[in-house]
């Protein structure tokens, strides 16, 4: 009773081990975990005192560098311009151009109309943008390999089958006592279960079934059955050994994932910036024809004028100056309306909704007018948002996290291999091939015990120490990286923050242009019926009034384009701060379906 208990104890704490081991490994569930719960700095997967909290404290000052730098930048204003008086004012809060209301309707009748503004425009391509699906796709690959590394601690079932039949001369009679050959078979099965755990430990427990007979006068008993129970336990004690070290590639490849989400969020971001100001774009090209349209109307209304004086006070040279400008002017709205049709078909290459069929009778409105001001944000306030929100500074330091424990790894690996091997075994042997019998056998006596150590060391170990000098040369490097990603964050930063504000005095200064042109244009307007009259000094008026319809075209034109690049630069302040997902309230979530591979989708915060 006493030797059966021993095997039963011994194999027991063996399979206990491999189970705990395989909660360990197992506890985030089997794959698809969802990547979005594994950001910020709250990823608590690996221990900074083990892995260098020197060589992350780097990064941070790095950081807070930056910030102070930020502090610094104050509002930032254009200064070289401060004291000029560039004229304007405030534009009217009731003020609406005449083109807004028309550029929200259908410039044709019988038109297939899609009616769409920029947030619905952004669902349409978060939900069908081929690009999105591509960046999407990234994490969830990047995450198998987190899988992968856990499945290094997996249990491994084995089985082994060997027939052998001996036919060989005899060199010596001691080996069959007589015989000149010696004849030999053998059967060999042998099922078993090894398991590597995260502190580095390797158990393997096994049974072995043989049946060997041969033609030797010393075999005995003849066809014998010989089975044999194994439990081997190899402990590394330096190179190998440890928690830390053995789960670290769980940590690298998790945080490596992360990294991956980031990047995600980063090409989504410039994504939805590019269908903004496609969207602008669109609304900007669709005003500009119907400017261009109202130029061609006034050059024609003028002609037709000139055509009823001819018989009175009218030149024939003047109708022919009309008429020329009224075809140059034609010419230029059908270049603009193949603009808004090429705007049209950017969109739908941004967007990929097969709703919008870009075909004859198709029509995209932009029922969304532009914004015509807002409270300015200063540097250092976007600097600051910029440190906690660009996925570009956050996967820099999880990358600098990340070979933190690369050499962490490296510089354990930097010890020689030293191993304890302990092996209990119990043998059972039997005639006539009884396997049956044999296995029984197995209980009688204590078992037998080998242990030992086993010791590897390269001499010069210059594998280990060279790999060990590329992961720290490559941790340098990305402190270096850090910096210039910081360096370019700030950049891009200070220039969005003034586009902004820049962009927003234009509109003014632009808007008050317009006036004065238009009242330019009035002023010679009410003089038509006298100046015409005269020949040469009619001629003259005549290119005045056009010259005054083209300036007020292109300060109509000017005042557009402001209103449209201020709208696209609060766009690009909002992705040089990182705040685009947030400014439409997405964050990516983990999609799964019955029956489909999952997905990762950008999905408002309620879920809907």
């Amino acid at each position: 009773m006493r030797n059966t208990t021993h095997r039963v104890t011994a194999i027991s704490l063996a399979f206990g081990i491999a189970v705990a081991g395989g909660a360990r490994a197992g506890e985030d569930g089997l794959f698809y975990t969802d990547p979005t719960a594994r950001t910020g700095d709250d990823m608590k997967f690996f221990s900074d005192e083990w892995h260098g909290e020197d060589r992350l404290e780097q990064a941070q000052v790095i950081k807070r560098q930056f910030r102070e730098q930020a502090a610094i930048l104050g509002e930032d204003d254009v200064p070289y311009l401060a004291d000029m008086n560039l004229g304007g004012g405030v534009i009217p809060e009731d003020f609406e151009p005449w083109w807004q209301p028309m550029v929200s309707r259908p410039f044709r009748g019988d038109s297939n109309a899609v009616y769409e503004n920029l947030e619905g425009l952004v669902v349409r391509t978060l939900e069908n943008a081929a690009q999105i699906k591509v960046f999407a796709g990234v994490p969830l690959i990047r995450q198998t390999a987190e899988l992968e590394a856990e499945g290094r601690f997996d249990p491994h079932a084995y089985f082994d089958y060997k027939w052998t039949d001996l036919d060989e001369p005899v060199g010596s009679t001691l080996k069959t006592g007589g015989p000149e050959r010696f004849l030999e078979q053998e059967w060999l099965w042998r099922v078993g279960v090894k398991k590597t755990f995260v502190t580095g430990t390797e158990v393997d427990v096994s049974q072995r079934w043989g049946v060997l007979d041969n033609n030797s006068e010393f075999l005995e008993p003849k066809d014998q059955a010989n089975t044999r129970l194994s439990l081997t336990v190899t402990q590394p004690l330096l190179n190998g050994a440890g928690v830390r070290y053995n789960s670290s590639h769980i940590d690298v490849a998790r945080i490596d994932g992360s990294v991956a989400l980031d990047e995600f969020k980063r090409q989504a971001e410039s994504h939805l910036l590019e269908v903004t100001r496609a969207y602008w774009g669109l609304y900007l090209e669709r005003a500009l024809l119907l400017q261009r349209v109202a130029l061609v109307t006034q050059a024609t209304d003028l002609a037709a004028e000139i055509e009823g004086r001819a018989g009175f006070d009218a030149t024939r040279s003047q109708l022919q100056r009309v008429r020329s400008v009224v075809l140059r002017r034609r010419s230029e709205a059908l270049r603009s309306a193949t603009a808004v049709r090429n705007a049209e078909a950017r969109i739908k290459s941004l967007v990929n909704d097969p709703a919008l069929q870009v075909g004859p009778g198709f029509e995209l409105v932009p029922s969304m007018p532009p914004a015509r001001g807002g409270a300015a944000m200063s540097s250092d306030m976007a600097m600051l948002l910029a440190l906690e929100n660009r996925p570009e500074i956050d996967q820099t330091f999880k990358q600098i996290r990340a070979a933190a424990i690369r050499v962490g790894m490296t510089k354990k690996e930097l010890q020689p291999v030293f191993n304890l091997v302990v092996q209990y075994y119990q043998d059972g042997l039997a005639a006539d091939g009884d396997v049956s019998r044999a296995r029984d056998s197995q209980d009688e006596g204590d078992g037998s015990w080998v242990a030992g150590l086993v010791f590897d060391y390269p001499l010069g170990n210059r594998e280990a120490r060279a790999r060990h000098l590329r992961r720290q040369l490559e941790l340098q490097q990305l402190h270096d990286q850090l910096r210039s990603t910081l360096e370019t964050v700030m950049l891009e930063l200070q220039v969005s923050t003034r586009e902004v504000k820049t962009a927003y005095k234009e509109q003014q200064v632009r808007f008050h242009e317009m006036m004065a042109a238009r009242a330019e244009l009035n002023m010679l307007r009410e003089r038509s019926s006298l100046e015409l009259a005269d020949g040469e000094t009619g001629s003259l008026y005549l290119e005045q009034v056009l010259d005054a319809q083209d300036r007020v075209t292109v300060a109509e034109n000017d005042f557009l384009r402001s209103q449209v690049e201020y709208n696209v630069a609060l766009a690009n302040l909002d992705r040089a701060t990182g705040v685009t997902l947030r400014a439409y309230d997405l964050s990516p979530r983990l999609i799964e379906n019955d029956g489909e591979l999952p997905r990762i989708k950008l999905v408002s915060g309620t879920g809907n």
